[in-house]
């Protein structure tokens, strides 16, 4: 895309609203620039700073790492897409704001969202910022600028992010107007770099029968400049270490490679601008790896996201955070403060100010809450059940209410569909393979557990990160499992969640036998 195509796409959606107050990207003591980079189905464990030993696999996100603040402690509000991206740009719940998975959001029984406006809008409209999305746009609404998958390569080509955001940042400078840029790749999402299902046919379904130029792999996006062998990678603590698994997986590390390449080429196109600076620049993903135990679970491998922050003059270099627990959703009230714009009411998010500043001054967080309602609400099913009753998910199985509290130490899951019957459906996978894995590799119990879960879960994810021994019975951590369990039901209360009175009647029940030990 050339410039003048793109300044002609921006005047077109009207961003040259002038705003009076604003200090611009040019001048003194103006307000900071945001850069809100996302990953797409990444685990937290996949980087050089979180602890991958592959060589070479994030040399771009360790060195932002290396310049800011590493948050250790993060979790996404819900582990699945598209309900984790509203989710932060609306600093709410997804209880609260209706987007509780794909397909018709809000589900008819829930009505019209209650949330009128957005992080960019409010960026926009109060703080006098350029705003500009690239690929997995969260919202329509508040943007200056927009760019899709088709303008990416599937969101998978680091020149073309390169040349989009210096397009951007050099229009906003033109305007004298700070910017907000979310940028946001489509690594590592399945089909991986490499993998045996990245065939012509699915890039020309991807590509929905547009023509396209391509590299000379054949493909509209390079290929990785390193991959891996399934010799070389790290298996998930979640799942058995075979070689099963790793032939399913490996490409996986390959396509977090081409990530690091994309937030590389991000980052060169900042600098390259002199904006960087004056530049608040923050890295999550939106969930983990597309595998059971991973994404739609509550599991570490499918909530916790690494939460890179770098702020020029504001976060020491080379610092990490870990004993602060903190939601993706917190970066739209922190964004907000940052901009010297006021936190709405209805925003459910913290500003994590004090902790990016180190100020040591704010109320310790020591947990927080995650959730889960639907994969896919389809339009049949939406008009088959248009109000909510408490036996949903035994009618629907892409409703598997499910809610968690996650500490330092400490993960607590609450399976509100678990019966004994009911079980995770295809859609909550990736065409079941880790299932079929275990099942072929003799692993059955894991694999059933995987099917139906348990109606509560407790790990200490300190000694046992896989999550592979459940300690809810375990009289010893009674005290600590209540503290949860009243924690959850707090916040289910307060965000008037639909699932409390399943909730409660689960936590009425276990008062006793909690007593009685």
């Amino acid at each position: 895309m050339n410039r003048r195509h793109f300044v002609q796409i921006c005047v077109a959606a009207g961003s040259s609203i002038a705003f009076a107050g604003c200090k611009g990207t040019s001048g003194g003591n103006r307000r900071p620039n945001i850069l809100f980079i996302t990953a797409d189905d990444m685990s937290y464990d996949s980087l050089g700073c979180t602890g991958s030993k592959l060589p070479g696999i994030s040399p771009n996100l360790d060195r932002l790492a290396s310049e800011g603040l590493l948050i250790e402690h993060c979790h996404v509000a819900t582990p699945v897409c598209g309900p984790s991206r509203v989710a932060w740009i609306t600093g709410t719940w997804p209880q609260h704001n209706g987007t509780m998975g794909h397909y018709n959001q809000p589900p008819r029984w829930f009505g019209e969202s209650p949330i009128k406006t957005n992080l960019p809008e409010l960026l926009r409209a109060e703080g006098g910022y350029f705003t500009g999305v690239i690929c997995k746009n969260p919202t329509p609404e508040g943007w200056d600028y927009q760019a899709n998958e088709f303008d990416t390569g599937l969101g998978r080509d680091p020149s073309k992010y390169e040349e989009l955001t210096r397009n951007f940042i050099e229009d906003a400078v033109q305007r004298d107007r700070p910017f907000f840029l979310h940028p946001n790749s489509m690594d590592p999402h399945e089909y991986w770099a490499g993998q045996k299902y990245e065939t012509k046919e699915w890039i020309d379904a991807m590509m929905g029968g547009r023509g396209y130029e391509t590299y000379p792999n054949g493909k509209p996006y390079p290929d990785p400049e390193i991959t891996y062998t399934k010799d070389q990678i790290p298996v998930p603590p979640s799942w058995p270490d075979n070689d099963a698994i790793r032939e399913d997986t490996y490409t996986y590390y390959n396509s977090v490679r081409r990530l690091d390449e994309t937030v590389g080429a991000i980052l060169r196109a900042l600098q390259a601008t002199g904006q960087a600076e004056n530049t608040l620049t923050v890295f999550v993903s939106d969930n983990g790896i597309g595998r059971e135990f991973g994404k739609w679970s509550h599991y570490p491998l499918g909530t916790r996201t690494p939460m890179i922050v770098k702020w020029p003059g504001v976060v020491e270099p080379g610092r990490r955070d870990p004993l602060s627990v903190v939601s993706a959703i917190d970066v739209a009230p922190t964004f907000l403060e940052a901009a010297g714009v006021r936190v709405p009411e209805f925003m459910d998010a913290r500003s994590m100010m004090d902790i990016i500043r180190g100020a040591g001054r704010g109320e310790k967080r020591e947990k927080v809450f995650t959730c889960f309602n639907y994969m896919n609400n389809y339009p049949a099913q939406d008009e088959k059940y248009p109000a909510y009753t408490r036996n949903l998910a035994d009618r629907f199985d892409n409703y598997r209410p499910m809610r968690a509290i996650h500490s330092t130490r400490y993960t607590y899951i609450w399976n509100g569909w678990a019966d004994g019957k009911n079980q995770i459906p295809l859609e909550m996978s990736a065409s079941q393979m880790i299932r079929k894995i275990l099942r072929a590799t003799g692993h059955l119990d894991r694999a059933e557990f995987e099917t139906y879960r348990a109606r509560e879960e407790f790990y200490d994810t300190a000694n046992d990160p896989g999550c592979l021994v459940n300690l809810i019975d375990e009289p010893a951590l009674a005290g600590q499992i209540g503290e949860f369990r009243t924690e959850l039901l707090k916040i289910m209360e307060r965000t008037n969640d639909q699932e409390t009175p399943n909730y409660t009647a689960d936590f009425k029940a276990s008062q006793p036998a909690a007593q009685a030990r």
